[in-house]
């Protein structure tokens, strides 16, 4: 029987891990952590039995990944068949386990959540937290009463500051700093001559890594259903110099298809040969994903609306990787969508889409006496398409369907009705990294509809529609530069034929879809900063912009002017 399940964290944590797996590419071929340039061990705690667990070999960057899971920030990781979160909850200073590495003298720092006061504890988290923290300090001073009288402790002052607060990184190191300073009487017991401190520091470099080309990618599928995904993302690399910067990028692109909890790599030797090997873990919360959104907008002047999406996706029903995809919407636009992608052939670059959408919408007409239109519109199509490259996909098919337009206000107004089936051919880009509010990239799509009478339609005609976007700017400040374009040809279907303007992004100044024509055009420069710190761990994206728009709506193709913008 199916549940409902959630992710185990906020954050899945895979650019952290493809962060540490850059950083110690230099030592992938060390196995056991006494190997390295200085002996290592790093700490973990069984989420499923609270055990402690001691990495000392295996994955390195898996390893340090799973001791700085932050429990419910970050997702737990699987390794050896335990569910790991941060070792800090058992054990945050082990000074225990660097006693058992044979260590004689021991530098201990501890770093650990100072305890709130009594006036802070104002709300169920803080009380929860609190006590986290005092169970914490309680196992922290009995281990560290395991420590011999020459050892030294440092306690920096970490008051504001916790195991969440990234973005008081630099803080936490001025702190520890003047700690260490505070400390330098201590630590001078430990000093040893600089001809002896260079030979110590000539025994602790980190190897060099030389990339050699890639002989080969190898995609383990043994934790997914989809290797064939990453393994197509990476196609390119064999015969290519090892370079950790592509394969991440090509890893990206894999990932962000939202398949996948994390996806690994490391190089692997066969022989004198040198390869990928990757390791894709599809997501433990999956295949089957429902999500929600809802939209609110007003005008400020008595006039307001709401949008409300549930989408279900039904994914992995098959060996190539096909989707269902159910979409319910209400408010403004009221409607019913299912479509079907069916990758096949070709590493399932080649799709077929299947869809029925059904859309009800109230639509004003302030060219006819103001009158004022329920819309019905009921499609079927079936479209046939080919993904060039993770950004360029082109598609063609055929669609039918009928609309109705019935008088809600304008007794004068005629009520109207049209068949269509046309051709549909369309090319799109898309490089945005991310659909809301990108900080990168491009979108571009252009699309033609052929009407015919002999696939039903009332007559013969085109309508074409074509859209470019592109982002600039730097980290906080950008600029989403935009033009879009729709016009029709011949005796096209009166309804499907027509365009609107008007709402956000799109001639702001009018409420939504009130400007309609059978030609438009639209350009906009759109500003958008965001106001909160990305830096933290949990942080709500918030942002404030504003936008210049130009742009109308002509019924005839002659009264197109740049004076009528």
């Amino acid at each position: 029987a199916g549940r409902l399940t959630f992710p185990r964290g906020v954050l899945q944590g895979q650019k952290l891990l493809l962060l540490l797996e850059r950083l110690t590419l230099p030592v992938w071929q060390v196995a056991q952590f006494d190997q390295l340039p200085i002996p290592f061990r790093c700490i973990g705690t069984d989420i499923g039995n609270g055990e402690v667990v001691v990495f000392a070999d295996g994955s390195l960057p898996m390893a340090v990944r799973a001791s700085m899971g932050v429990p419910a920030a970050y997702a737990p990781i699987r390794i050896r068949g335990r569910l790991m979160v941060d070792g800090g909850i058992v054990n945050n200073v082990p000074v225990d386990v660097v006693q058992a590495m044979g260590a004689e003298h021991l530098i201990a720092v501890n770093v650990g959540d100072t305890l709130a006061k009594e006036a802070e504890l104002t709300s169920p988290l803080s009380v929860s937290n609190q006590m986290l923290n005092i169970l914490m300090k309680e196992r922290t001073d009995s281990i560290l009463a395991k420590m011999r009288p020459d050892d030294l402790l440092i306690t920096p002052d970490m008051s504001g500051i916790n195991a969440a607060g990234f973005e008081q990184l630099a803080e936490g190191i001025r702190r520890g700093e003047q700690a260490a300073q505070r400390m330098v009487a201590g630590l001078r017991q430990f000093a040893v001559s600089a001809a002896r401190y260079a030979e110590i520091r000539r025994t602790q470099q980190r190897p060099r890594f030389d990339p050699a080309p890639v002989a080969f990618v190898d995609v383990v599928n043994t934790r997914s259903g989809s290797p064939h995904l990453v393994a197509d993302a990476l196609s390119k690399l064999v015969g290519q110099p090892l370079d950790p910067l592509a394969i991440e990028t090509g890893l990206a692109t894999a990932y962000g298809q939202g398949r996948y909890e994390r996806i690994t790599w490391k190089p692997e030797h066969r022989g004198d040969a040198t390869g990928v090997r990757v390791t894709p873990v599809d997501k433990g919360w999956g295949p089957n994903f429902l999500t929600f959104g809802l939209q609110l907008s007003d005008d400020f002047a008595g006039r307001s609306s709401y949008q409300l999406a549930a989408e279900a996706t039904f994914a992995g029903t098959d060996q190539h990787d096909g989707e269902t995809r159910l979409r319910l919407d209400l408010g403004r636009l009221a409607g019913l969508r299912a479509e079907r992608y069916q990758p096949f052939a070709h590493r399932g670059r080649l799709y077929l889409l299947p869809f029925l959408d059904y859309q009800v919408e109230n639509q004003p007409l302030r060219s006819n006496a103001d009158a004022e239109y329920r819309l019905r519109t009921a499609t079927a199509g079936l479209l046939l398409g080919y993904n060039l490259s993770s950004n360029w996909r082109v598609e063609t098919g055929l669609v039918r369907g009928d609309g109705k337009a019935s008088v809600l206000i304008g007794a004068d107004a005629p009520n109207q009705h049209s068949d269509f089936g046309a051709f549909r051919f369309g090319l799109s880009h898309d490089s945005l990294d991310d659909s809301d509010f990108p900080a990168s990239g491009g979108r571009s799509d252009l699309t033609l509809e052929a009407d015919r009478k002999f696939l039903g339609s009332d007559g013969n005609g085109e309508v074409l529609r074509w859209r470019v976007d592109q982002v600039v700017g730097g980290e906080r400040n950008r600029w989403l530069l935009g033009v879009r374009g729709h016009t029709r040809f011949g005796k096209s279907d009166p309804l499907q034929s027509l365009d609107a303007l008007g709402g956000l992004g799109q001639l702001s100044g009018f409420i939504e879809r009130e400007r309609i024509g059978e030609h438009s055009a639209l350009a906009r420069a759109v500003y958008y900063r965001r106001f909160n710190d990305a830096s933290k761990l949990f942080s709500l994206p918030a942002y404030f912009g504003a936008s210049i728009e130009a742009g109308n709506v002509w019924d005839r193709r002659q009264d197109i002017s740049i004076e009528s913008l």
